[in-house]
């Protein structure tokens, strides 16, 4: 049974404006080593679920995401830095379109009330770069309501 978090990421490979940046070098947990730049890294680092007293979840549940897109210097016509951030906000406008995630196929019978998008703050560690990589980097934080049936 495929998780949201595989739901969101052909949620979001489905946009164009995404997948034109990216192709499908979009990877939860782990990025391969021969992904090629740019690439996107998405893990999850939360959930929470409205459980009833009685014990049955019939509410909404709240899962929270890191999504970290990495991209190198390179001779294309952006530099690196400007090509991550392109892509980020690529990501952001595709993730912050709720009429479109409330009515994606992507997300099955989950149905998906809302998606936020935060930047992440000074203290973020980056989970799929090492410190001496050389790397450009833009993260942000994607919390996801949905119902929990």
């Amino acid at each position: 049974m495929p998780t949201i978090g595989t739901k969101l990421r052909s949620f979001v490979l489905d946009s164009t404006s995404v997948s034109g940046l990216i192709a499908t070098r979009m990877h939860q947990n782990t990025i391969p080593e021969e992904s090629a730049y740019p690439h996107a890294l998405y893990t999850r680092s939360g959930a929470v679920s409205d459980v009833d007293l009685d014990g049955t979840a019939d509410g909404f549940m709240e899962e929270t995401f890191d999504l970290e897109i990495y991209e190198q210097d390179s001779t294309r016509v952006m530099d690196g830095l400007s090509s991550a951030l392109a892509i980020a906000d690529a990501l952001r406008s595709r993730l912050q379109d709720h009429s479109a995630a409330r009515s994606s196929t992507a997300f099955g019978a989950k149905r998906v009330r809302g998606i936020f998008v935060d930047d992440h703050d000074d203290s973020f560690i980056p989970k799929g770069i090492s410190d001496d990589m050389g790397v450009h980097l833009a993260s942000f934080q994607i919390t996801i309501f949905h119902d929990c049936t």
